[in-house]
């Protein structure tokens, strides 16, 4: 037995595989009916569009499966060539020594193997055993109906379609199944199905040459995209407001008393590597504290948003009447910018939008019947 075959084999076996693969799809497809002519000219492009790049990737899986199939069949054939067959085995109703007469490839139990049948001289019933020595044990078609071993199966061919009816000889239970064969293409059908749903490897070529050509246009689209982004983060940077301590604690003492707080004060600032200030305040209203401290926070968050202050983790506190607020204030530029970055995050800030663009380019696909142009 010689399952290894000529790579041409190999090729027409893996193009007619994919072309019934389009055909079943396109088979299974539905047409959506629409008179508009617009409609139906972006319908047929996303069509033809879509099978360009599955043929294309068809053609790249090629190569690696015609070379996983012949290095099978060559496994295989060393194995069929290489096993040995068991001896010593005998008939279980003469006693006589079987001839082995027949080796096939086989599975055991998920593994590739050989399988060796052995028949006795006096027509007794023969048995098979696979190179490792276990004996192969067929298990007997049962009836689904009354279980039993007394299924009598017939079987008859219409076209491309068997069908196999198995009568159960002691309930009367009847089982058909019907098999469709896919049909064997012509030399002159084959050819023209190849040339519609496979790529050449002159066209697959083409096609990977595309896909480099999409991938750097991709990334100079990020290049670009982070130009842009850098650009704008360091004009977002620039347009944060640098307050002095003096200014931050007048624009604090304001916006306190616009909401309603009194006896507005502040410790003196800590300098360490930031500034800290600790700020205390007067709730002049009887409203719920929980409720004060949420919108106090919120009114300050929106206050500090483009300047170099923040509001602390925690910051607000309040206890019998007096809220405390600490905040922390950056001079350094490096702390600023991890500010502008957080708040980013947060969705506090967002980056300027700049003129400046890439233009988009167009991008030729040489499809095996035209060119596509993705605009």
């Amino acid at each position: 037995m010689g399952r290894l075959k000529e790579p041409s084999e190999y090729e027409r076996q893996y193009d007619t595989f994919i072309i019934k693969r389009f055909l079943d799809r396109k088979k299974a497809s539905t047409e959506s009916v629409s008179d508009d002519e617009k409609e139906k000219a972006l319908r047929d492009f996303t069509r033809e569009l879509m099978l360009y790049f599955d043929k294309g990737e068809e053609w790249k899986a090629k190569r690696s499966t015609i070379e996983k199939w012949m290095d099978r069949d060559r496994r295989l054939d060393e194995l069929y060539n290489n096993a040995q067959a068991p001896v010593g085995i005998y008939c279980t109703t003469c006693g006589d020594e079987l001839e082995m007469n027949l080796k096939t490839p086989a599975e055991k139990d998920g593994k590739d193997d050989v399988l060796f049948f052995y028949r006795c001289s006096k027509k007794h019933r023969g048995r098979a055993f696979y190179s490792v020595g276990a004996e192969y044990i067929s298990k007997p078609s049962l009836c689904v109906e009354c279980g039993e071993d007394t299924l009598v199966s017939e079987s008859g061919r219409d076209n491309d379609a068997l069908t196999i009816i198995d009568t159960c000889t002691a309930c009367g239970h009847v089982d058909s199944f019907t098999f469709d064969s896919d049909p064997e293409f012509t030399d002159e059908e084959f050819e023209s199905l190849r040339a519609k749903y496979c790529l050449s490897d002159e066209e697959g070529e083409q096609y990977l040459d595309m896909l480099s050509s999409m991938e750097d246009m991709k990334k100079l689209q990020e290049q670009i995209q982070d130009r842009e982004d850098t650009q704008a983060m360091y004009a977002l940077i620039e347009s944060i407001q640098r307050i002095s301590v003096p200014q931050f604690k007048e624009s604090m003492v304001k916006l306190m008393e616009d909401a309603a707080f009194s006896n507005i004060h502040f410790d003196d600032p800590v300098m360490k590597g930031d500034v800290q200030l600790k700020l205390y305040a007067d709730d002049s209203t009887t409203a719920n504290a929980y409720d004060r401290e949420k919108s106090i926070t919120k009114l300050i968050r929106k206050e500090l948003a483009h300047t170099n202050w923040k509001l602390m983790n925690d910051g607000v506190s309040f206890r019998m009447g007096v809220f405390t607020i600490r905040f922390r204030g950056f001079d350094n530029e490096d702390d600023v910018k991890k500010l502008v970055e957080i708040r980013l995050k947060r969705g506090e800030l967002e980056l300027p939008g700049l003129s400046a663009g890439a233009e988009a380019s167009n991008v030729t696909l040489a499809a095996g019947d035209g060119s596509i142009v993705i605009p």
